[in-house]
């Protein structure tokens, strides 16, 4: 008898210790999500590759993502996920840096400050600046793009970070094959001249490129110790009208000309009929005498 309850008095025990472990368990469910580091996605982006929720209970969130973490995600390095108390996760986000994009075979090809290919995508993204003149013959993803002079990669990353510092809106960047540097903001085009004296350069366009809004046209700055010379295209409708008028200021020199010619013939034929008017006088007169 006495065993018979001992032995259920463990089992009682066995089951309150289990009960009270699934309703802890049941308690701690995710009521506050951080996340941090995240630029390119946004909160709910994130939310969605991890696929957590406030109804997932946080330890077995954690122990899930620990043996099956999330996929490959363009623009995404890692992702690490640490428990801040019973209720909150902490997300840390690590995207991959990237200073520009350039073309290839159809696909606009991301790297970062070295020059290595960290991503590449048919979509192009708005924030980044893509990258015209850069000479390669092949590009291998997580190598660098093999070009001539790989310190381009300097005069690229500080270029970035300047237009960025002075929040300027540059749709493009273009270099020769002499690596002198063209800014495209809109219909504007920026002379830069070689990657020297960048910083003041790019901080006098700060207060210029404003100005300039709705015009086209060209602004020389490949000195940064001169003024800022600002060239505005000629427009075709002016061009046509020039043309136009050209074209009638033509016309009317024919008109005279022709009349002129007219009028030549006129006078000729009023001579040619004195002539001989004075030529039949005259055989009259000698007959006579």
């Amino acid at each position: 008898m006495k065993r018979e309850k001992k032995g259920k008095r463990k089992y009682i025990i066995i089951l309150l210790v289990v009960g009270a472990f699934l309703i802890f368990l049941s308690s701690l469910n995710i009521k506050e999500i951080i996340i941090q580091g995240n630029s390119y996605y946004s909160d709910e982006q994130i939310k969605e590759f991890t696929k957590i929720n406030k109804t997932n209970n946080t330890i077995a969130f954690i122990i899930k993502n620990k043996f099956k973490p999330i996929g490959d995600v363009p623009f995404l390095d890692k992702i690490e996920i640490k428990l801040d108390s019973l209720n909150s996760l902490h997300i840390n986000v690590y995207e991959k840096k990237v200073i520009g994009c350039t073309q290839y075979m159809g696909l606009y090809l991301y790297f970062d400050k070295e020059g290595v290919i960290v991503e590449s995508s048919s979509l192009k993204r708005e924030e980044i600046i893509e990258i015209q003149g850069l000479e390669y013959k092949r590009a291998i993803m997580l190598e660098q793009l093999p070009v001539d002079n790989p310190k381009i990669y300097e005069g690229i990353l500080e270029l970035i970070q300047l237009i960025t510092k002075y929040n300027l809106d540059i749709d493009l960047v273009v270099f020769d094959n002499m690596y002198n540097i063209t800014l495209i903001s809109s219909n504007i085009r920026v002379k830069c001249g070689q990657a020297s004296e960048l910083h003041s350069k790019i901080s006098r366009l700060e207060k210029v490129l404003p100005e300039l809004e709705g015009k086209t046209g060209e602004i020389d700055l490949k000195n940064a110790n001169k003024n800022i010379i600002f060239k505005e295209d000629i427009k075709e409708d002016t061009v046509d009208e020039e043309e136009k008028g050209t074209d009638e200021g033509t016309d009317e020199v024919k008109e005279e000309a022709t009349e002129e010619k007219a009028t030549e013939e006129e006078i000729t034929e009023e001579v040619t009929e004195a002539a001989n008017t004075n030529e039949e006088n005259n055989e009259e007169g000698t007959n006579q005498d």
